[in-house]
């Protein structure tokens, strides 16, 4: 293996795919970055046996070969070279030769043929959506993935086709994240709960503001993501998904309609005196067009009132605090809904129509969205 590659493009490439290196793992192969070089360049690939990385970088190919190199080291060389071209070359026994300038390294490596073989998925069960959109609806949802459930489904979040439309759906069994947006009327139902890390990862792959596609495949117990040069695979968790539509109210009988920065700031100020607690609650009482907030701890206490606008019965009800805030993160800016019951039964929350009329006229597109929380049952 011999070839030339400038560092910059080398080292954008391995802080692609270097995310995620094993840091413990039986099989220590999955501790390097597999660089395969060929006439169309190099292509590096990194997995931690779930999820694998895959980016092309340009380079001239003198010499084709592949080799696995130690990954945390091999990034670390190529981000201390200066900014310049770099030679490496491969030689018996897999040791490769770096050069650039007036520096000289040598690291061992092994064979390339050892690293895992990526899966074959097939392109039947696919669709695309743009970048940014995609990354949005991960962002906005995957705050809600369990982390360590023994109900494994819920340590990730379910991405599923119906009907030409695509939801991206997570929960903790205390809150529930949901996103959708129409992805065609043609497309195959597909069903596929992806991990928690990978669904992560996808959102660190895909950039924030292109319209370039992303395309999805699902097969087996296997998904790819391909953005441009770039390509994830994870494995899926097997088993059934919590069936989510049987837990979404479908009626209210108090409503309030916020701007989410109002809120979002009243909630931020009880949640510095809700978090010197062991509840974390903050205290939500509704009355006709007021929504008074309060928290107490030992270290004091806060009351704050807030305009806005109710429809139905008085309300007094508890949230933690941090399920609160997360909800308000992720929302887009306007004005959204809040949907109750009663002080014990879960919260929706919704969009408002002026906010998808504000989408609308900016040519956004819109993804409905819907999420619920619930609450913390008071006592005396």
């Amino acid at each position: 293996m011999d070839f030339t590659c400038h560092a910059s493009k080398l080292l954008t490439g391995l802080n692609t795919v270097t995310r995620v290196l094993s840091t413990r793992t039986t099989n220590p192969i999955l501790e390097g970055v597999l660089i395969k070089a060929s006439r169309d360049g190099l292509q590096l690939t990194c997995s931690d046996g779930a999820v694998s990385i895959v980016t092309r970088v340009d380079a001239d190919v003198s010499l084709e070969g592949s080799v696995v190199l130690p990954g945390r080291l091999f990034l670390d060389v190529v981000r201390k070279m200066p900014p310049s071209e770099l030679r490496i070359r491969m030689d018996s026994g897999w040791v490769t030769h770096i050069t650039c300038h007036s520096v000289r390294m040598r690291l061992t490596g092994k064979e390339g043929e050892l690293f895992p073989a990526l899966p074959i998925i097939s392109a039947e069960n696919s669709f695309s959506l743009p970048q940014a959109m995609l990354r949005e609806m991960i962002q906005r949802t995957s705050f809600a993935i369990a982390v360590d459930d023994p109900r494994k489904v819920l340590n990730g979040c379910l991405m599923e086709i119906h009907s030409g439309e695509l939801r991206i759906v997570a929960l903790d069994g205390f809150r529930l994240g949901m996103q959708v947006s129409k992805v065609g009327e043609e497309k195959n139902d597909i069903g596929a709960i992806i991990p928690g890390k990978a669904i992560s990862e996808m959102a660190k792959v895909l950039e924030e503001d292109s319209e370039e596609l992303a395309m999805i495949q699902i097969g087996g117990n296997q998904l790819e993501m391909q953005t441009g040069e770039t390509r994830l695979y994870t494995t899926l968790i097997d088993g059934e998904y919590i069936d989510y539509r049987r837990i979404l109210p479908t009626s209210c009988t108090t409503s309030l309609t916020f701007d989410k920065d109002d809120l979002a700031m009243c909630v931020e100020r009880c949640a510095l005196i809700a978090r010197e607690s062991k509840s974390n609650l903050v205290k939500m009482v509704i009355e006709e067009n007021k929504l008074t907030l309060s928290a107490r701890s030992e270290a004091g206490e806060t009351t704050e009132e807030l305009d806005v606008d109710t429809e139905g019965d008085p309300l007094t009800i508890a949230f933690n605090v941090q399920y609160v805030s997360d909800i308000l993160k992720v929302l887009p800016e306007g004005s959204h809904v809040l949907r109750f019951n009663t002080a014990v039964s879960p919260c929706v929350v919704c969009p408002g129509s002026e906010a998808r009329k504000e989408a609308e006229e900016k040519g956004k597109g819109w993804n409905d969205f819907l999420y619920l929380m619930l609450p913390v049952r008071l006592t005396a």
